[in-house]
């Protein structure tokens, strides 16, 4: 079995659900990415896009650009008392999102310019 990008990109979201366990703010050791609402958005966005790209449909990008955006937020939670006190799950949710996303487009436009083979199977970057 070759790994692919999509595959790449699935352990990139397998990484992104496990760093929800991390803590998100600094700190406080209690307060995972479960524990708030942006890791919950974050959880079922994880987990339908996981599902897109075991079915192969080639817009599954936006999923894991949607999860880099919400913990992005998360980040970037600017309020009335100050810039937030970050833990280090949140910021690894992000680049594993990141990552996940990039790699998605980087396999959509790859599918775009590849010569047209005679099944799915025959291309050289599945």
């Amino acid at each position: 079995m070759r790994l692919t990008r999509a595959h790449l990109a699935q352990l990139c979201l397998v990484i992104a659900v496990a760093s929800l366990l991390l803590p998100w703010e600094a700190g406080d050791t209690e307060t995972n990415g479960f524990g708030v609402n942006d890791g919950q958005v974050a959880f079922l966005a994880l987990l339908i896009t996981f599902v897109l790209i075991q079915v192969k449909f080639r817009p599954a990008w936006c999923g894991a650009g949607f999860v880099a955006a919400v913990a992005g937020r998360a980040m970037l939670n600017l309020s009335d008392s100050g810039p937030p006190d970050l833990g280090f799950g949140v910021v690894i949710v992000a680049l594993a999102a990141l990552a996940a996303a990039a790699l998605l487009l980087w396999d959509l436009f790859a599918a775009v310019s590849a010569p047209s083979a005679a099944t799915d199977e025959d291309r050289p970057d599945r």
